[in-house]
């Protein structure tokens, strides 16, 4: 069983979204050496999609990869889509309205 040490924050605002994340990296290495990492979303208005299929209504969802590299390149999108996204919300703040499809 490998362990990870997680830290988890409540987001509170018109819904409830539970962060979850935790690493022990870095381990030396690949998922082979025990790495891994843990983000977790738990909330309502959730929805995911696995391949082709539809979007699916979901509570809890988690992403658990293996290995240092994967732990600093999840970290890297995460910054990236943090970036995106708050890019994004300004301008469309900007706009009188959204138009969303």
């Amino acid at each position: 069983m490998i362990k990870l040490k997680v830290e988890r924050k409540v987001i509170e605002a018109y819904g409830r979204l539970e962060v979850t994340v935790g690493t022990n990296c870095p381990q030396g290495g690949d998922a082979g050496n025990g790495c891994r990492t843990l983000l977790q979303f738990c909330g309502s208005s959730m929805q995911v999609k696995f391949g082709d299929d539809k979007y699916i209504d979901i509570e809890n969802v988690a992403i658990l990869v293996g290995g240092d590299s994967e732990c600093e390149t999840l970290l890297e999108a995460l910054q990236f889509a943090t970036e995106k996204l708050e890019h994004q919300l300004q301008y469309n703040r900007s706009k009188d309205t959204v138009v969303v499809d």
